[in-house]
């Protein structure tokens, strides 16, 4: 109601209330499933798992909540931090406890990204660590950046061998092949 005054929106308290019926419905539907012998215990459980079975909810030490899919690794989770920090990840703690990263995280965890700004990356291996697209998507980016750095600096050592064997073909010898070339090529590209 005060997000619809502030927007100068027209505000029916009925419509308001309708609205929020049919997005609770499923805890309406809940409500008329429990079995009034069930304990309170089992239907608390039952509760969690309806509502948090879905997602997950971990924690960053500072106390933020990070919604994240089941079966989320801290992977996806340093992901869903900031990109820099997936891609330098080279460890994890959840719960105060040094964990592998694909560990499955679970409702509750605080988990702390571990980083290293020398780290190699990611691998191609951490795309099946990974759950969210997300992640996912991040990760080709660096692959596919990485390997056009690769492929650049192996196109440049072509192009140098290529030139040192049609300077050799001519009997030009290296010294004099870098002098013709720094005279003319270098300088204009």
């Amino acid at each position: 109601a005060h997000w619809r005054y502030k927007e100068n929106m027209k505000y029916d308290p009925k419509q308001e209330q309708k609205e929020i019926m049919e997005k609770l419905h499923w805890f309406s539907d809940f409500v008329s499933l429990s079995n009034e012998d069930e304990s309170a215990m089992e239907y608390m459980n039952t509760l969690q798992h309806e509502i948090f079975g879905a997602n997950i909810y971990c924690f960053t030490p500072h106390g933020k909540v990070i919604d994240l899919p089941t079966g989320a690794t801290p992977l996806d989770f340093a992901y869903k931090i900031h990109s820099k920090v997936g891609d330098q990840a080279v460890g994890a703690l959840v719960n105060n406890s040094l964990v592998s990263l694909n560990t499955e995280l679970r409702t509750g965890d605080v988990v702390e990204i571990k980083t290293n700004p020398q780290s190699k990356g990611p691998n191609e291996g951490w795309l099946k660590l990974v759950k969210t697209n997300q992640a996912k998507s991040h990760i080709r980016k660096w692959l596919l950046k990485k390997n056009a750095n690769f492929l650049r600096e192996t196109n440049i050592e072509k192009g140098k061998e290529s030139l040192r064997e049609v300077f050799r073909e001519n009997k030009i010898n290296e010294h004099k092949m870098m002098d013709y070339l720094s005279d003319s090529v270098l300088k204009n590209f």
